[in-house]
């Protein structure tokens, strides 16, 4: 690859981002007043989901190790995830020198995303977002439904 086509992947990689924040905050926000709505079911916007699992996993950037030291950075991300992240994109970000930084972590996650749940992206569809996220090679796993339920209870404030 030369340079214009790293180039041109970095730009297409942030069109993306853009173009996915603007749909899920202007299509897919909570309706304002709704009080009883449950915390939440779909239709939360991207980033409130990715604030979710921020304040989840690394207690919004306090904690940056987890699983015994074999998930790093903002997120808990594991090696293997970062790379199926990272190839989603075709991009070759080193995890030892990237897996701390925030934003590349987002864009790992929302590759993942992309790759084996883009409906979910699209509409909005946490629960299915958070499968994917804690597990994206067995999803329906028993310890992702407590994983899923941990995560929702501490958004919701309980």
């Amino acid at each position: 690859m030369g340079a214009n086509s790293n180039t041109e992947s970095v730009w297409f990689l942030i069109v993306i981002c853009i173009v996915a924040a603007l749909a899920t905050h202007v299509f897919m926000s909570h309706p304002l007043g709704e009080e009883d709505s449950p915390l939440p079911t779909g239709g939360y916007p991207l980033m409130e989901t990715l604030d979710m699992l921020y304040g989840h996993e690394s207690l919004f950037g306090l904690v940056l190790e987890g699983d015994g030291g074999s998930a790093q950075g903002p997120y808990h991300i594991h090696r293997e995830f970062w790379q199926d992240g990272c190839e989603f994109w075709e991009v070759d970000w080193d995890y030892d020198d990237n897996v701390m930084e925030k934003d590349k972590c987002e864009l790992v996650i929302l590759g993942v995303w992309l790759r084996y749940c883009p409906n979910a992206v699209v509409t909005g569809d946490v629960e299915l977002l958070l499968r994917y996220f804690h597990t994206p090679s067995a999803p329906y796993r028993e310890d992702t439904n407590r994983y899923i339920e941990r995560v929702l209870k501490e958004s919701s404030g309980e």
